[in-house]
């Protein structure tokens, strides 16, 4: 519940007197997400392909996602916020191609930022919406995100080209080689883009490289990767007013670098027991220089600066047992370690350091099984034993789905406990820290109905979490604290289809009720996603979506706690394949030129024109 800038605030007040539904990738050595058995009936993907309306930031792609609220928190230049089903957006884990990439040392108190994250580079992007604490131990609160990167060699495809400009200045290359080695591959990529004007007082820079290699060794498979990625903005303080309300005009600047990498090793699908071995690597360093937000409604924010470094390293290992054809286990085991580091100053009239240096360790016993007592009927049943430095936690998870015979449709329910330690910036940041403090928790409920036809498949779904021990900040006292308990419920239904040969479609819509002791920034009662594609020969597709939500609650620095109206912004987009390795896209974004924030005086981008050229060889 710890928000950057909310927690300065607080800090100055004290110190002056707070595709959906399609099948996981045949790959999930690497790419586990809602089980290590079989993908449960509530998985949801993005639809494909991610590139439609040509997305500036993997933002846009996961608009396109049921149940997930995704915004930036202050222009191009600001920070994410992803929430699946009004969750805060570090509740959530977070994994690209598996390996897990949430910072617990950030201010925000976790999370991942996204718009760091190359577009060009994404494959599909797939969430389970509940908690999955009993797989994934720690942060899996809410649910997981599961990024799943551009795969390697495809089609005897071994490289490619493409650029991007657009109407503010704007541009992004990227460009791949690959070579296919024997049962194996090998892929280069690498990107770079520059936001341009996109939004007012706030750039990025970004460049990104990614290396993938698989060979199969005989009945085994080995898979790794690496992503390095560095950006570089500047724009508005977070909760600053932004552009339009902020007095003082100094800009933040923040500087990021990250490097993922994950390496698996496991057995072949056929074999009566599968070994599987993970690891992965994620570190994180981030430069940031915070210039003071001046009163209005709330006490004025001091300057800041930081210099944070955060690293994790992790590994699994597990056997999976054929028992029977009906019933699978799972056993493993992990090792998981994570280390801060942060030098930094805060401004109050004179420089206060705010230097800290933690490291904690998570081992872990899971257990995973599944029973199929006949061609409808399938229970699963998970359970997970962490241990951490001083306490240890107990999750488990369940489910249940019936397919209902001849009739295409699958009923399922699930229950789930999850529980998050507390950030490592809360435990360490020197002026709050509480060494004290308890891990977080929810308990999940779900329900719902899927129905796949022969060219249609719809989702709908009935859920309640509830979350307890959350940790905010406490001016009085003067450090953070578990005080707060949040419940959540609502009901999400999506579908996507075919029309005849040439039109696909898709949407969303989630609604939400929240019971919270605080008021909860950026979460609409309801919002959606709706897209439509016409293959209107074999060399033009044409097609259109929509991104749309209701009023929300935001906070800021100049006018305290105020309600932003709600949006539908529609976009067009064309794609013309010129050749079989020619194509030319073009997108006109916010076609409407509709007028929102999603942050107080940080206006959305207008009609913005962007063009793109791909060349494959």
């Amino acid at each position: 519940m710890i928000h950057k800038s909310l927690l300065l605030a607080a800090l100055a007040i004290s110190s002056n007197q707070a595709d959906e539904s399609q099948p996981l990738p045949a790959d999930a050595s690497i790419a586990v997400l809602g089980s290590r058995i079989t993908a449960p009936a509530e998985t949801l993907r993005s639809p494909l392909p991610v590139d439609h309306a040509l997305p500036a930031t993997a933002l846009d792609v996961l608009r396109s996602l049921p149940d997930v609220r995704a915004a930036s928190a202050g222009g191009t230049g600001g920070t994410s916020f992803v929430s699946i089903r009004g969750a805060e957006p570090n509740f959530a884990q977070i994994l690209i191609d598996g390996v897990r990439v949430s910072n617990p040392s950030s201010s925000q108190g976790g999370g991942f930022d996204f718009a760091q994250l190359d577009p060009a580079l994404i494959d599909s992007i797939a969430i389970i919406p509940a908690s999955r604490s009993a797989v994934h131990g720690a942060d899996a609160l809410s649910g997981v995100v599961s990024v799943r990167l551009t795969p390697g060699v495809e089609n005897g495809r071994t490289g490619g080209f493409a650029a991007s400009a657009d109407s503010e200045d704007g541009y992004a290359l990227t460009g791949r080689i690959g070579a296919e080695l024997g049962q194996g591959n090998l892929l280069l990529s690498a990107s770079l883009a520059d936001t341009g004007d996109l939004t007012a007082g706030s750039t990025m820079e970004r460049n990104q490289g990614l290396v993938r290699f698989a060979q199969g060794v005989g009945d085994w498979s080995l898979s790794s990767f690496a992503l390095f990625g560095q950006s570089e903005r500047r724009g508005f303080p977070e909760s600053s007013g932004g552009p339009e309300l902020a007095f003082n005009r100094e800009l933040e600047t923040r500087d990021t670098r990250f490097l993922t990498a994950g390496l698996a090793l496991a057995g072949a699908e056929a074999m009566t027991v599968r070994p599987s071995l993970r690891i992965g690597y994620y570190d994180d360093t981030v430069e940031a220089d915070t210039p003071a937000i001046f009163p209005g409604v709330f006490a004025p924010v001091p300057a800041l600066t930081s210099d944070t470094d955060f690293s994790r390293l992790e590994a699994t290992g597990d056997l999976r047992f054929e028992v029977s054809p009906y019933i699978d286990l799972v056993l493993g085991a992990s090792h998981q370690r994570e280390r801060a580091n942060s030098t930094g100053t805060i401004d109050v009239g004179i420089l206060l350091p705010t230097a800290f240096d933690i490291e904690r360790d998570q081992n872990s016993l899971f257990a995973e099984g599944q029973w199929r007592p006949s061609e409808a009927v399938s229970l699963s049943l998970a359970a997970r034993q962490d241990w951490f430095d001083e306490d240890d936690e107990f999750t488990l998870q369940g489910s249940a789905e019936y397919r209902l015979p001849g009739t295409g449709l699958i009923a399922f329910a699930g229950y789930a406990k999850g529980f998050r330690q507390p950030s490592l910036f809360a435990l360490a940041f020197p002026l709050t820290a509480n060494p004290d403090l308890l891990p977080e928790r929810s308990v999940s409920w779900s329900g719902g109905l899927v129905w796949q036809g022969e060219t249609a498949r719809v989702r709908f779904s009935l859920f309640r979490n509830a979350y307890t021990d959350l940790i905010d900040f406490d001016p009085v006292l003067f450090t953070t604290v578990n005080r707060s308990e949040t419940d959540i419920e609502g009901a999400s239904i999506s579908a996507q289809g075919r029309i005849g040969s040439t039109i696909d479609w898709s949407g969303s819509l989630t609604w939400l009720d929240f019971d919270s002791e605080t008021p909860l920034r950026s979460r609409p009662d309801w919002f959606g996603h709706a897209r439509i594609a016409w293959q209107a020969s074999e060399a033009w597709r044409l097609g259109a979506s929509a991104d749309f939500n209701s009023d929300v609650l935001e906070t800021s620095i100049p006018t305290g706690v105020i309600e932003l109206g709600g949006h539908v912004a529609v976009d067009l987009f064309a794609d013309w394949r010129a050749s079989d390795t020619v194509s030319v896209s073009l997108a006109l974004r916010n076609a409407f030129d509709a007028d929102w924030q999603d942050a107080v005086g940080f206006p959305a981008p207008g009609r913005l024109f962007r063009i793109r050229t791909g060349i494959a060889f």
